[in-house]
């Protein structure tokens, strides 16, 4: 089900707007087993599957449109090169995540003596970072939490908006405690609605 929000800062009841949130596809063991045979059509699927959860997953870490497009293509290249490696039980998204969340620390490692060269470019992109989002109220949401929550928060509150994972499941895949990630959870939700104009 769909609500509609006046596009209004103050309108905007945070905690219902993430249970709207479009649910992500399951991607079925069966693609990865596919994959790692050789059939090139499975990447496919699973790219149309995933991209957009991963995609501001990995821009929720990097922040950064430009290192979040490098690391998204070292990501699924991966994921081809290892799909022989996945054994099945019906986590491939985790494993899927685990690829991207690993190359976004590899980029991290190889830029943390850098300046950073894209300050200015992503200023200007903001906007545009969740262009595949359609409502507008859920892109605000999810650019609002790229400005205002702290890393792991961002973290916990995409993977359970735009992923659609349930907190145990977030806990699990962060190695935190689940009290933590509840925490957290409640904690960015108030952050936001503050930010948003409007006390639950």
């Amino acid at each position: 089900m769909h609500c509609t929000y006046e596009r209004t800062k103050n309108m905007i009841n945070v905690s219902m707007l993430i249970a709207d949130f479009p649910g992500q596809e399951e991607i079925a063991d069966e693609l990865i087993f596919s994959l790692a045979k050789g059939n090139r059509e499975a990447l496919k699927i699973i790219y149309e599957k995933s991209i957009n959860a991963l995609y501001a997953y990995v821009l929720s870490l990097t922040k950064n449109k430009y290192d979040t497009e490098d690391v998204l293509q070292e990501t699924y290249v991966s994921i081809a090169e290892n799909a022989a490696s996945y054994h099945g039980g019906n986590k491939a998204m985790a494993w899927i995540f685990r690829i991207a969340r690993n190359f976004t620390l590899m980029h991290f490692r190889k830029e943390k003596n850098k300046d950073s060269i894209h300050e200015v470019e992503e200023a200007v992109d903001a906007k545009y970072s969740f262009s595949f989002v359609e409502n507008a109220d859920h892109r605000m949401l999810l650019e609002s939490a790229m400005e205002i929550l702290e890393e792991e928060e961002r973290q916990i509150l995409f993977l359970h908006a735009v992923a659609g994972w349930k907190n145990r499941e977030i806990a699990e895949y962060l190695g935190k405690n689940l009290n933590t990630v509840l925490s957290k959870y409640q904690r960015s939700i108030k952050k936001l609605q503050e930010h948003l104009g409007k006390d639950e």
